[in-house]
């Protein structure tokens, strides 16, 4: 099996306190190397990951994958069935494809967000700027990385479709998911219905919002913010 552009439900493990975090990808490499960015700048989106990064430090934690996932639209049911039978307490999340189901933030909340979004250091003013990894670092994720170069036989791998495609639910789900569609609030204070709107509005990219949305950018070049409003 190739290593480029898996489709996996992984795990991500705190080895001194046996908490962990569930998420899936179509492209693990790339997905882990930006939850180890993001943790190392204290950016990370999961404020609960984060703190436990941040108390117990990279040498604590490691990535492990728990299932290859062959059909694109089987990631979310994977997903959610681990959610379910597992329980991950570093999960903010109870549905895969619902991230924020449930959960409405107060105005109070709204206006610290904004106040931490406006105040959080960019560029060269942010702490980690210019920090560079180790050679022990480098080597250690070189390690973990080579440990993911995991096979499956064949019959393995069709039993594991099989799963996920009795599992599928997702064509049952999307008018429900499409009701649940989160809306962008900017630092402005404007809220969009969409990400098109966001974008149109700002003239800017889609991508561009969603980069920012995810903590991959900070913000625009006229250092508009953005985040998500429930």
């Amino acid at each position: 099996m190739e290593t480029k552009n898996l489709k996996v439900i992984y795990k991500i493990l705190n080895i001194i306190t046996n908490d962990f975090y569930i998420g899936s990808t179509n492209n693990h490499i790339k997905r882990f190397a930006e939850h180890k960015r993001q943790l190392l700048k204290n950016i990370h989106h999961n404020i609960i990951l984060q703190n436990s990064y941040n108390k117990y430090g990279i040498n604590s934690f490691q990535y492990e994958i728990i299932e290859f996932v062959e059909n694109q639209n089987d990631l979310l049911n994977r997903e959610q069935y681990y959610l379910d039978l597992l329980k991950p307490t570093f999960n903010i999340a109870i549905s895969s494809s619902a991230p924020m189901l449930g959960k409405k933030h107060k105005p109070e909340t709204i206006k610290k967000l904004l106040e931490d979004l406006k105040n959080r250091p960019t560029g060269k003013e942010h702490p980690l700027h210019g920090i560079k990894w180790s050679e022990d670092r480098k080597k250690i994720w070189s390690v973990r990385r080579k440990e993911l170069k995991m096979k499956h036989s064949t019959e393995t791998k069709q039993k594991m479709s099989e799963t996920g495609k009795r599992l599928n639910r997702y064509s049952s789900l999307k008018p429900a998911i499409e009701k649940l569609k989160k809306k962008i609030l900017d630092s402005n204070g404007n809220i969009f219905n969409s990400l098109t709107e966001a974008a149109s509005f700002h003239d800017i990219s889609i991508p561009t919002v969603c980069d920012i949305l995810k903590c991959r950018h900070q913000q625009t070049r006229k250092k508009v913010k953005f985040f998500y409003y429930d």
